[in-house]
């Protein structure tokens, strides 16, 4: 009677343990990198920073890599022969399918190099920082109005709602769409330039 039991006991343990592993493995999961690349044009079209990237005209990477944990790092990378513009966003995110929620972020580093511009006054120098160690501002070196935004700095967190290196003005959430074939993703919603 005993070994029936035991048997009845183990053969149930091993039914429950099949259909934990099996739901498990069969629900879907997004986690991985993918890339958002900005087309040249759009980036001088859709910065505040316009009349410095007009001429230069740098590309600009997002990589997303989204954690099985359930974190993310969002990297907006612009590259040109003086112009390096790093700035990674993490935080948490959450999906349905291929519908991923990126939560406001909860850190921003940054690592701004303006080039020439530095030279020019425009900026105070190589700009680096962390927002959780305490840094508050991506600092412009030129105060054009003492209240206006552009000349007194960004708001890091600020940086984070729009695919372009640019200031939303706002914070929170950003929805966005990956293409797992591909490695890719998309803004639910892209940004419009300043001047819209």
């Amino acid at each position: 009677m005993k070994k029936n039991v035991a048997k009845v006991l183990a053969l149930i343990l091993a039914v429950v343990s099949c259909i934990g592993l099996m739901s498990s493995c069969s629900a879907p999961s997004v986690a991985g990198t993918y890339t958002f690349t900005v087309d040249p044009t759009d980036v001088a079209g859709n910065s505040q920073h316009s009349a410095f990237l007009a001429d230069a005209v740098p590309s600009q990477v997002n990589t997303l890599v989204l954690n099985e944990d359930g974190t993310y790092s969002l990297t907006k990378k612009l590259d040109e022969d003086s112009i390096h513009i790093n700035i990674e966003f993490t935080g948490t995110y959450t999906f349905k399918d291929s519908d991923v929620t990126l939560a406001a972020p909860t850190d921003v580093i940054w690592d701004v190099d303006w080039g020439q511009f530095i030279e020019m006054g425009f900026f105070p120098g190589v700009l680096k920082g962390q927002l959780s160690k305490g840094d508050t501002g991506i600092m412009c070196g030129r105060i054009i109005q003492p209240d206006n935004s552009i000349g007194g700095g960004h708001d890091p967190k600020n940086m984070f709602l729009t695919p372009y290196y640019l200031d939303s003005e706002k914070t929170g959430t950003q929805d966005i769409t990956v293409n797992k074939d591909s490695k890719t993703f998309t803004y639910a919603v892209e940004a419009s330039s300043e001047d819209d």
